[in-house]
């Protein structure tokens, strides 16, 4: 586990701030690089067969949704990869959140902030294959976590990144990686996040453009079966407010799914869904070539 711990103060304004970290391409290499395909792909339209969204995660009945422009909708259908959702209404993410000291957003007032980060599925890639080169060991969702973590860093705010690994990526993992969680929130940190790749092979469901950069754009996953969801889902929907007032489309959307994910632990721990943020250029053999990382943009959202 490392701690990285800047000395820079996070300069602070009367309205809340927090810090969101995201991998940005040149327009021109976004068009010349493709993503790593993945099967059991799920498709989700409304029940007019229109096109919602598309996760490598699993869908089930019930689960819950909020899109990029806050419409939210229910699983109601799920045959083999494709899920029927109703929708029902347009909402306001600030709507019922109750500002008190337990549920107050983490890097809302004060500097010296904390931020840990891990990975429950070490092995996730954006290479070609199912998760890492090996089939084991790290994947290339470690990169991204160190380009978060030095853009968090270059910003003043202070990080542990823990590398533990929670091998095999299996039914299991989250019952590993719930140590390394707990023990993250032993760190008293402000907020958790655990790093994830969302395997869409679509450049269309993730690739968006702000500001003149192409980015692609964070998943946040909530789980529907943490005991204590209501506090994580006021977090999730007050980062997703301020992320659509700055920078719109940044935070694509919110996916409520079957599980806790380990949410239970911390009232700010999110499992962040990064699409793809690290392409593989296509060669001749099929091989891994030029992997093309551009510099971190650290964005502050009050």
């Amino acid at each position: 586990m490392r701690s990285n711990v800047g000395s820079k103060p996070i300069g602070i304004s009367l309205k809340f701030s927090f810090l969101f970290s995201i991998i940005q391409f040149e327009n021109s290499c976004a068009e010349n690089y493709t993503g790593y395909l993945e099967d059991n792909v799920f498709s989700v339209y409304d029940q007019e067969d229109n096109y919602i969204f598309s996760t490598a995660m699993g869908v089930s009945e019930g689960d819950r949704y909020i899109s990029e422009n806050n419409i939210e909708y229910v699983i109601e259908l799920v045959k083999e990869e494709k899920a029927v959702a109703r929708k029902l209404n347009k909402i306001d993410l600030l709507e019922g959140i109750e500002m008190k000291a337990n549920v107050v957003p983490p890097l809302a007032v004060g500097n010296n902030k904390l931020v840990a980060i891990y990975h429950t599925h070490n092995d996730e890639s954006y290479l070609p294959g199912p998760y890492s080169i090996e089939g084991e060991g790290e994947g290339e969702i470690h990169e991204v976590a160190l380009a978060l973590e030095k853009a968090l860093n270059n910003k003043g705010i202070k990080t542990i990144y823990s590398e533990s690994m929670h091998l095999p990526h299996d039914g299991a993992a989250y019952e590993r990686s719930r140590a390394t969680a707990i023990d993250l929130v032993k760190k008293k940190p402000d907020a958790i996040f655990d790093l994830h790749r969302d395997a869409v092979p679509r450049k269309e469901e993730y690739l968006k453009t702000i500001k003149g950069k192409t980015i692609s754009q964070i998943r946040i996953v909530l789980g529907r079966q943490n005991p204590n969801r209501k506090v994580n889902d006021q977090f999730a929907r007050y980062l997703k407010a301020i992320a659509d007032r700055q920078y719109p489309g940044l935070i694509k959307d919110i996916f409520y799914g079957h599980g806790s994910y380990n949410e239970q632990v911390s009232p700010h721990l999110l499992l962040y869904r990064i699409w793809y943020t690290c392409y593989y250029k296509r060669t001749g053999t099929g091989q891994c070539s030029d992997v093309s990382w551009s510099d971190p943009a650290s964005i502050i959202c009050w």
